[in-house]
């Protein structure tokens, strides 16, 4: 994210969004080094808050702690609560920008959950986090407003509205009459906007819902010139609820990107799919924290993005498919790289299936391109272990490929050539699982990298001589799996013990009955440990293999075999 050392003052605008599940929370580094830091999640900010400045020169208080502004959107615990953490950590707030409470109906401590307003307690609870942090100056803002950073960075209120009155409002979507009263903390949160080379809008928990109208509200200031919604990142409303970010709202914010903070799991189904199909049909790149973790954005002229994941895409159709199937598997999105329509659950909409860039019609088009493209065993492994289905695809069209040439020695002896491309491919199959798909699969199964075998009996006391005639010829050698890595190509029983490894992992859920299963074959266990601790394995020897040669050498002995028995029938 950050290069260790770089100063906070560095020159250039940035936006740190925190990865802090079903919340919000971003810093803001200005190009003189002023932190802000716009809402706090319950809990996670603390981490971090400290991630993003570690190894960073940070000019600290005469107390040791970093100081920075805390600009609120609204006052619900998921975007204030981590003030609590914050103030028993090395850090003050220096100044506080926060919506208007007149804007607020604030309920007693009787209230039910479903009442329109705010819990006096909750203020309470609030102010008080203040209080720990040292704050020094509070700024109740209001539409219309600009709160000055440092000299070249500005804050720019867009709402909430600077009257107590309940305001009439006309949707765009529809045309009615609705309205939007002074009385919850969502529809009348902050929403602030930060201009550098580029430009970011922080949405808040704004939306329309029940008689609310907060966005139509700031669509309907917009298009009366009050306001520019205009920006480059959108901080997408209410952790992409289907209540906000409506097509109408992004016809006029126009964003280049935009940003959603929710949790994987959310109960909500946030993002909801209206949200992603809205930012896809306007063409609109999106960063999503449950799938690329904490993100950094520049508001530079490149509009320079990173993150703390390997998740590439940022499209939302692909998003959409990937919150489909992932939270049907229970795994990561990152762990992704391509799928087909079946592996969709039936409940997701038509629109994601037929625009995600992701989605190919089947799985044998991510295994051939995977082959054509990739340049190692193991960028093949990757892009296999990151495709639902794909590694068994590859056996299973490994084997029927060489069964279709290869059922009996007839048919070896009919069609060579045939028989030894499928060899060729098997052999670069097995290959491949036993120098990579063993270390892929040990985190999973295993827990780590680090193989479950250790304080066991050594390789040489378990694959140690017994008797010579009992042992294969792939034990008398280096591990079979070294010698296959060497010759590319080996038939018999040299590679007795690799595919024993191999059957080994497969069968076995714990390190007990791995270390059973690989007792049963003298060499396993060697040709395990090879596998597992040799790194470079699978690009140690690595040659381009011709057959031609063994071809050449098994027709020539094919036609002096076909002599032979001629030259004896002749003798009879």
């Amino acid at each position: 994210m950050s290069v260790d050392g770089e100063r906070l003052d560095n020159g250039v605008l940035e936006l740190h969004i925190l990865d802090v599940g079903q919340a919000d929370s971003t810093v803001i580094i200005t190009e003189r080094g002023e932190i802000v830091l716009n809402d706090a999640d319950k809990g996670k900010v603390v981490d971090e808050l400290e991630t993003v400045l570690a190894d960073r020169p940070i000019e600290r208080t005469e107390d040791g702690n970093i100081s920075f502004v805390f600009a609120a959107t609204h006052f619900h615990t998921d975007h204030i609560k981590g003030l609590d953490n914050l103030g028993f950590s090395d850090y003050e707030v220096s100044q506080v920008i926060q919506p208007d409470e007149r804007r607020l109906k604030i309920l007693g401590p009787d209230a039910d959950e479903s009442d329109n307003g705010i819990k006096a307690e909750n203020l309470r609870d609030y102010k008080n986090y203040l209080k720990r942090l040292s704050v020094e100056e509070i700024t109740e803002v209001v539409r219309g407003d600009s709160v000055a950073i440092d000299s070249d960075t500005d804050i720019s209120v867009l709402a909430p509205s600077d009257t107590e009155e309940s305001i009439d409002v006309t949707r765009a979507s529809t045309g009615a009459e609705v309205s939007l009263p002074p009385e919850r903390p969502n529809e009348n949160s902050a929403v602030y906007k930060l201009e550098g080379e580029r430009s970011a809008l922080f949405m808040g928990d704004v939306q329309d819902k029940s008689d609310h109208y907060g966005e139509s509200w700031l669509i309907e200031q917009h298009d009366a010139d009050e306001i520019d919604l205009g920006t480059d990142v959108l901080f997408v409303a209410h952790h992409g609820s289907a209540n906000a970010t409506s097509e109408e709202f992004l016809e006029r914010a126009d964003p280049e990107h935009a940003v959603i903070s929710s949790d994987f799991g959310d109960q909500h189904g946030h993002p909801t799919d209206e949200v992603l199909e809205n930012l896809h049909s306007q063409n609109v790149s999106v960063s999503w924290t449950a799938g690329h973790g904490t993100i950094r954005t520049d508001l530079d002229e490149a509009l320079t993005t990173e993150q703390t994941t390997d998740l590439e895409t940022t499209n939302a159709a692909d998003l959409a498919a990937l919150k489909y199937y992932c939270r049907e598997h229970d795994v990561s999105p990152e762990q992704i790289v391509a799928l087909t329509p079946e592996h969709l659950p039936e409940e997701t909409p038509d629109w994601i299936a037929e625009s995600a860039p992701m989605m190919v019609e089947t799985t044998e088009e991510i295994v051939d391109a995977a082959i054509a493209n990739d340049k190692t065993v193991e960028d093949v492994r990757y892009t296999l272990t990151a495709t639902p289905d794909a590694h068994a695809h590859l056996k299973k069209s490994v084997q029927a490929d060489r069964d279709e040439h290869v059922t009996t020695r007839a048919d070896v002896n009919r069609n060579r050539e045939a028989y030894f491309s499928a060899k060729r491919a098997e052999d670069a199959y097995e290959r491949l699982p036993l120098h990579t798909r063993l270390r892929a699969n040990f985190p999973n199964r295993f827990g780590g990298i680090d193989h479950p075998l250790k304080g066991v009996p050594a390789s040489e006391e378990i694959d140690g001589v017994r008797d010579v005639r009992e042992l294969p010829r792939a034990v008398k050698k280096p591990a079979a799996a070294e010698l296959r890595a060497r010759e590319g190509f080996a038939m018999g029983d040299i590679v007795t013990a690799e595919k024993a490894t191999d059957n080994a992992v497969e069968a076995s859920t714990t390190a007990e009955t791995l270390q059973e299963n690989l007792r049963e074959t003298l060499g396993a266990h060697k040709d395990f440990l090879y596998a597992i601790e040799t790194p470079n394995a699978h690009t140690a020897h690595e040659i381009d293999h011709d057959l031609s040669e063994t071809l050449d050498h098994a027709n020539e002995r094919e036609r002096t075999n076909e002599q032979t028995r001629r030259d004896s029938q002749l003798s009879l």
